[in-house]
């Protein structure tokens, strides 16, 4: 199943985020892609915010992984700085994988060959001409919520 929306700003796309979490289960893994400063960081807010998570929420760039406890705990990882996937073992990645939490990943080409279709969601941030931003969300036939 694939859905498209077209975010105009910050709060739309927390709006957004916050939306979508109240789909998910545990042991779900998002997928995000998108170029820097498209809006995968306020997405994860919007779905913090859904988790009951009022810490700040930031961009896991230099730590590569958050973890916040709420209704369901929340990982965010950042990939970007990975070279191999080596790294990601180190990190602990597979265990994070597996856990009955919802788990944020942006850039996660590195390790799309972890990522099993039946619990992903991908969720790609394009900027318009406009600025505007246009998020797809996409999930298998066999994904199960």
């Amino acid at each position: 199943m694939k859905n498209e929306y077209i975010v105009h700003n910050e709060d739309e796309m927390t709006s957004l985020g916050s939306t979508f979490a109240k789909t998910l289960k545990p042991n779900t893994v998002i997928s995000l892609t998108g170029t820097l400063g498209a809006g995968k960081t306020v997405f994860v807010r919007g779905l913090a915010e859904a988790l009951g998570i009022s810490e700040p929420i930031i961009s896991p760039t230099f730590t590569l992984v958050q973890h916040y406890d709420g209704t369901l705990p929340l990982y965010h990882l950042d990939l970007y700085r990975l070279g191999e996937i080596d790294e990601f073992e180190l990190i602990d990645g597979r265990s994070i994988l597996s856990s009955e939490s919802i788990i944020c990943i942006e850039w996660p080409q590195l390790i799309e060959s972890y990522l099993s279709d039946i619990n992903t969601v991908y969720v790609n941030i394009e900027i318009d001409e406009d600025k505007a931003r246009r998020v797809t969300i996409e999930t298998k036939e066999d994904f199960k919520r």
